[in-house]
C-alpha cells in the first residue's frame, strides 16, 4: 500500500466571524494557525483504489461545501467521488462554515476552505509511497468526560457549574478509548500518524475571540514533536470522533472545579494528554520484511490450512444465560488440500461476534488447547458442548485458536448490503462504487433522515416572542465555558443562560426557522462512507455530530478488529442524540434549533445505517484481502 500526507494552511482573515459560542464573535487575533490536513491511501498497483480523507480546524462542513471540495479533489488526484472524505474537527473557534443561530455561512472563507482541502489532497498525493501500515488501540482516561448530568429534579443539564451539588450523575458514558494509525516507508522512516479520538474542541475561553484549533492543533504538533527524529518530523492528522456529549471538562473534578484554570494552558494540557495516550501505542517503526505481518504475530499456533496462514487465540468469558452464537461447517478440501472446520455465521450481538476477532470464514483448529481441526462440524459441536459443561472457575474462559485470514471466502457469501429493515418514511441506500483493487475497500450508503416536528404549543410561543422583540437585541449575559466555572454566587451556568430574556429571542427565531425548513422539506440527505482494509480495520465516516454512547454500539457490532469513527464527513445533519436522551428536559443537545433537527429516531437509523455498510464492506474485503498491511 501507498501512503502520502499533505497539509496546507486554511487560517481566515483577523476580524472574520467565528462560531461556536452560541452568540458569534469578530476574530482578534490567532491563537493557532487553522490546517486541512489529509491522508492519501492507494493499492492495487496499475489499477488502484485510492481513498483520500481531509479533515479541516473548523466547526463544520455543509453538505454544499463538501461537495464542492470532493468534486475537486477527486478531479485532481484521479479518484471516485466516493473514494473522497471531508470533515472537521469541530473547533468552536473557528469561522462560520455553516448556519447557525441566525448568521449565514461565511462565503469568502468557504471559498478558501475548498481550496485549502484541494491543496492538502493534492500534496499528499504527490507524497505517496509504499509503506506499511500499523493500527493500534488504546486508552485515553480521564480527559473527555460526559458533559450532560442528570440533576436533582430529573433534568439534564449540558456542562453545569463545577461541582454544583445539585448534579446526580453523568447521564452517558465517557470517552476513554482512541485509535491511532502509523505509516512506515521501507527504510522504517515514519510517513506520518493519524489520530482517532472524540472530544469537544471549546477549551479555548468563552470570552475570547482568537482564532484557534483549540486542542486537536495541540495533539497533532504533540505526537508530531514525539515521533520526530533528527531528519525528519512526520505530520500527524487528527480526526474527531463521536463527541456530542463529550468535552474536555469534568464539572465533577474538585481540583480542577476550584482553581477553575482554564484557557489556552488548559487547551494545551488536553491536546498533551491524548498525544501522550497516542505515543504510548505507537512503537518504533522497523524496516518492514518478508516475514508474516505483525497481526500474525498476535498470538502462536499450529499451522493454518492454507500456505503461510497463521493463528491467534480468541478467548471468550461465557456466563450463564449467554450463547455463543455461532455455527461452522466442514470444507472436505482446504486451500492446502487439508480438511478444515471453518465458521460458517456469526449471531450479531451474541458472544463470538462481540469479540471483534472471528469472522466467517476462519477455521476453528483448536478448543482450549484440543486439536480440532480434523473434526467434522457434529464433531466440532460435541466438543464445544462437552468443555462448556466442564467444570471451571468462573470467568474462565473458553480459548478459540482459530486462523487470522479467512481460508474459506465462501463462506463469507457475496452480499453487499442490501438496504436494512427502516421506518417507511426512511430510507437506507446502498450507492454503487467503484470495484476495489486488493486490500481497500469503499462502500457508501445513502441515508434519508426525517426531520423533527416542533412541538405545536413551543412553535405558538416562538412566533408571538418574535414578533414582541421585533428588531431589539437584548445583550447576552455572562455565562460559564461550558462549565469552567465554580458553583456560586455570580456564575452563570449555561441553563441559566436559556432562561434569560437574550436566549429567548435566540430561541424563538431558531424554532421558526426549524418549523420552516420542515414545511420546505421534511427530510435530510446524507451519506455515510466505510473506508476499510481488509478484515482488520475500517474507518466510518458520518455526516453529524454524534453521541459517544452511539459510537461504542457501531465499535462493538463492527466486524472488524479495529473501528475508529470520523464525524462531521462529507456534510453535517447536526446532533444525533440517543433516544435515552428524549426522555428527560434540559440540555443543548434535544431543544429545537439549527443544530438539533432530526427526528428522535435518528439514533437507530444511524446505526442500522452504520452496520448495514459494515457488513458490505466486510464482505467485500473477505473477498479482495492484501497481505501487505501489518497490524498491532
Amino acid at each position: 500500500m501507498k501512503a502520502g500526507f499533505g497539509e496546507a494552511d486554511i487560517t481566515p482573515d483577523v476580524g472574520s466571524v467565528l462560531m461556536g459560542r452560541l452568540d458569534h464573535r469578530k476574530s482578534t487575533g490567532v491563537e493557532s494557525k487553522l490546517s486541512a490536513c489529509a491522508v492519501v491511501l492507494e493499492t492495487g498497483g496499475d489499477a488502484p483504489t485510492t481513498v483520500c480523507l481531509v479533515v479541516s480546524d473548523v466547526f463544520a462542513i455543509s453538505t454544499e461545501t463538501a461537495n464542492e471540495a470532493r468534486e475537486k479533489v477527486a478531479a485532481v488526484i484521479g479518484s471516485p467521488l466516493e473514494h473522497i472524505v471531508v470533515s472537521a474537527t469541530h473547533s468552536h473557534s473557528g469561522p462560520c462554515t455553516v448556519g447557525a443561530e441566525g448568521n449565514p455561512p461565511d462565503s469568502s472563507f468557504c471559498a478558501r476552505l475548498v481550496d485549502g482541502i484541494v491543496s492538502a489532497a493534492k500534496a499528499a498525493k504527490a507524497s505517496a509511497v509504499e509503506s506499511s501500515i500499523e493500527w493500534f488501540r488504546g486508552a485515553c482516561p480521564d480527559t473527555s468526560f460526559n458533559h450532560r448530568f442528570v440533576m436533582a429534579d430529573g433534568t439534564v443539564e449540558t456542562s453545569p457549574l463545577a461541582l454544583n451539588p445539585l448534579i446526580v450523575k453523568p447521564e452517558g458514558p465517557d470517552v476513554s478509548t482512541l485509535h491511532a494509525m502509523q505509516c512506515t516507508d521501507g527504510a522504517g522512516t515514519r510517513l506520518g500518524a493519524a489520530v482517532f479520538f472524540g472530544c469537544t474542541p471549546n477549551s479555548i475561553p468563552g470570552n475570547s475571540a482568537k482564532i484557534s484549533t483549540d486542542f486537536p492543533g495541540k495533539t497533532r504538533n504533540h505526537v508530531s514533536a514525539g515521533l520526530a527524529t533528527s531528519h525528519h518530523r512526520p505530520p500527524v492528522v487528527y480526526f474527531q470522533g463521536a463527541c456530542a456529549n463529550a468535552s474536555p471538562r469534568n464539572p465533577l473534578d474538585l481540583k480542577r472545579g476550584q482553581e477553575a484554570s482554564f484557557g489556552v494552558a488548559d487547551c494545551v494540557a488536553t491536546g498533551v494528554a491524548i498525544g501522550d495516550a497516542v505515543l504510548k501505542l505507537l512503537p518504533s517503526p522497523s524496516v518492514p520484511s518478508p516475514q508474516p505481518s505483525e497481526s500474525a504475530k498476535e498470538t502462536s499456533g499450529s499451522p493454518a490450512p492454507g500456505a503461510g496462514s497463521t493463528t491467534m487465540d480468541v478467548p471468550i468469558v461465557q456466563r450463564k444465560g449467554e450463547k455463543l452464537g455461532f455455527t461452522v461447517r466442514e470444507i472436505a478440501k482446504g486451500p492446502n488440500g487439508v480438511r478444515a472446520v471453518v465458521l460458517s455465521n456469526l449471531t450479531e450481538g451474541e458472544l463470538a461476534a462481540q469479540t471483534g476477532k472471528l469472522r466467517v470464514g476462519q477455521a476453528i483448529l483448536k478448543i482450549n488447547g484440543q486439536d480440532v481441526k480434523d473434526l467434522g462440524p457434529k464433531e466440532t459441536k460435541k466438543a464445544v458442548k462437552t468443555m462448556i459443561k466442564a467444570p471451571r472457575p468462573e470467568g474462565t474462559p473458553l480459548t478459540f485458536t482459530v486462523t487470522v485470514d479467512v481460508v474459506d471466502k465462501n463462506a463469507a457469501g457475496d452480499d453487499e448490503g442490501a438496504a436494512v429493515g427502516v421506518d417507511a418514511s426512511e430510507t437506507i441506500s446502498p450507492i454503487s462504487v467503484v470495484p476495489d483493487s486488493p486490500g481497500l475497500v469503499v462502500r457508501q450508503t445513502s441515508l434519508k433522515f426525517l426531520r423533527r416536528r416542533v412541538n405545536a404549543d413551543v412553535l405558538e410561543w416562538a412566533r408571538v416572542q418574535k414578533v414582541k422583540s421585533g428588531s431589539s437585541v437584548a445583550k447576552r449575559p455572562q455565562f460559564s465555558t461550558y462549565g469552567s466555572d465554580p458553583f456560586g454566587p455570580g456564575s452563570g451556568s449555561l441553563e441559566g443562560l436559556f432562561k434569560s430574556a437574550w436566549w429567548a429571542n435566540v430561541y424563538a427565531a431558531e424554532v421558526v426557522a426549524c418549523a420552516d425548513a420542515d414545511y420546505k422539506s421534511p427530510s435530510v440527505s446524507a451519506t455515510l462512507t466505510v473506508i476499510a482494509y481488509g478484515l482488520e480495520w475500517a474507518i466510518v465516516c458520518l455526516p453529524c455530530d454524534l453521541f459517544v454512547e452511539l459510537a461504542e454500539e457501531i465499535q462493538r457490532t463492527s466486524p472488524f478488529k479495529h473501528t475508529a469513527i470520523n464525524t462531521f464527513a462529507n456534510g453535517d445533519v447536526g446532533i444525533v442524540p440517543s433516544r435515552t436522551a428524549f426522555e428527560r428536559s434540559g440540555g443543548y443537545e434535544t431543544k429545537d434549533h439549527s443544530r438539533s433537527v432530526l427526528a428522535e429516531g435518528a439514533a437507530d437509523f444511524i446505526l442500522r445505517g452504520a452496520l448495514s455498510t459494515l457488513t458490505a464492506a466486510a464482505t467485500a474485503a473477505a473477498l479482495s484481502t492484501d497481505e501487505s498491511s501489518t497490524e498491532a
